[in-house]
Formats: structure tokens, sequence, C-alpha cells
């Protein structure tokens, strides 16, 4: 029966085929690809939910960033909030749009959304607006921008603890507050060798400032045989560098040496200011 089945369903195609009228089928040509995209539109909307439709902008908006065709990125922003695609990435990424716009009170709205004070949030978010209220761009008429920024140091290592980085900045800030048995609490827990030589050095002023001279002193000779290395090495140093060579001179109390440090700094990179500045301080 499979067999008379199959001759039977080829049997009759094979008669269909030859009696057609191919001329009269070839009018209906131009209708059948005039439906076809509608027919494809009917069969593939309902599947095409806002989830697919946030994932295509977002794909959009990350291209149009790297092509760096910011209108036609921020434009696909506005879609995705009219989505409302709430994912803490497009929302960083269109701050920073703005930010590269110029438009950083923009940026620190969207930036709240995602990181508000109240609340841990978005710990990058927190960090950006922690550093933009310490280099005086936003909230700099707020007496209280010192509290905002322990407040969102907090906020953004209540997710990533074991950040020395992080932790040396929040301790920083007890510093600044007056508060130095917190701050004493978060340094004796930082690892120093998970730093950088000029954090370090950072580290060590820190535990000069609260009296920890023996601490202080000890990271400080690390610091400057370290640096004597590096320069015996010709290896290149960064402003950063000569600034954290100059700083463990002092808390070492040899200000001929961080003197000198500082003339060699400003020999090696004399566009920059702060190497100037803190030459003249130090001088």
């Amino acid at each position: 029966w499979t067999a008379v089945a199959t001759y039977s369903l080829l049997d009759f195609f094979v008669g269909w085929l030859w009696t057609r009228h191919y001329r009269h089928l070839l009018f209906g040509v131009p209708a059948i690809l005039m439906v076809m995209p509608l027919a494809y539109c009917a069969v593939r909307m309902p599947f095409y939910t806002t989830a697919a439709k946030a994932s295509h902008y977002r794909r959009a908006a990350s291209e149009a960033l790297v092509e760096k065709e910011y209108e036609s990125a921020e434009l696909y922003f506005r879609k995705l909030a009219q989505l409302g695609d709430v994912h803490h990435h497009v929302i960083m990424r269109s701050a920073m749009l703005d930010e590269e716009q110029g438009n950083l009170a923009d940026a620190y709205r969207q930036m709240l959304q995602i990181a508000p004070p109240e609340q841990p949030g978005e710990p990058q978010a927190h960090l950006w607006i922690a550093q933009r209220i310490s280099m005086g761009l936003i909230e700099a008429d707020n007496p209280d921008a010192i509290g905002l920024v322990e407040t969102h140091l907090r906020h953004a290592t209540a997710r990533d603890l074991d950040d020395p980085a992080l932790g040396l900045w929040l301790a920083q800030v007890y510093l600044q507050t007056r508060r130095p048995s917190e701050g004493l609490q978060i340094l004796d827990k930082i690892d120093a060798d998970q730093l950088t030589w000029p954090l370090r050095v950072t580290m060590a002023d820190l535990y000069a400032t609260v009296g920890r001279r023996g601490r202080a002193n000890a990271m400080a000779e690390d610091a400057l045989e370290h640096f004597r290395q590096a320069q015996d090495a010709n290896e290149e140093l960064l402003p950063s560098d000569f600034l954290a060579w100059a700083t463990a001179a002092e808390i070492a109390v040899d200000t001929n040496l961080a003197l000198d440090v500082l003339w060699q700094a400003v020999g090696s990179h004399p566009d920059d200011q702060p190497l100037r500045d803190t030459l003249i301080r130090v001088g």
C-alpha cells in the first residue's frame, strides 16, 4: 500500500504539472512576490517580542558607539527607554554618551537611576558618581559632598569588598572626615602587595597621618628602593610614579631627595602642572 500511495501521489503531481496553463500562472508571480513579505510579517510579528526589539536596539546602540555615531546611539537609547529596557549597562552607556557630549547633568541623572544614594545599586555607577564629585564636576556647591562620596563608595564596596584600591579610597575619606579609628580598621585589612606602588605610597601617607610612623616609614622605604631600582634599570617613570617617589621621600623625612626627584620629574615631564605645583610646595 505504501508503493501504491506513493505512485498515486507522483502520478497526480506529474498530471497536475502537465495540465497547467503556465502563461496564466506567470501573471500571478508579481502578486505572489508582493504577498510574500506580508505573509512573512504575519508569521514573524507574533514572535517579535519587546525583549527581542530591545536586544536589537542594544546591539544597534553598541555599533553606533563603536562608529562614534552619537546621535544615532542617543536615539537608540531613547527607544530602549520607551520599551522599558532598564538594564544597568544600557543606562550606564547612555550616561557615558551624555558625558562625552558634555551633558554631565543628564549623565548624573541617569547614573542616579541605577546608583541611588539611599541603597546599593550598580557598583560602577557608584564609582562614577564618587569620582566626579571628588573631581568637583558635580555637587560642587553641596556642603556634604564628601559625605556623598563616602555613601557611594560604601555602596560600591558593598559588592566588591576585596578591591584594595576602593578600600584605600574609603579609608582616605574616613580620615578626611576625622574618623581615624574607622579609617585604620580598613587600612589594616588591605593587602598592600595588591596595590600599585603609587597607591602603596598613598597608604603609607595615610598611616603617617594617623601616627603609625613605624608602618608608614617601612612602606616608604620599600617604595624608595623600588623607584631607585626602576631608575637604575632605565624604566620610564610616569608623573604619578615621580609624585609617589617624592611623597615616599617626604614620609621618610628626606626633603632633599624629594626635591631632587621632583626636579628630575619636571625635567622629564615639563608640561605636567601637578608636578610643578608639588615642586613649589616641597621647595
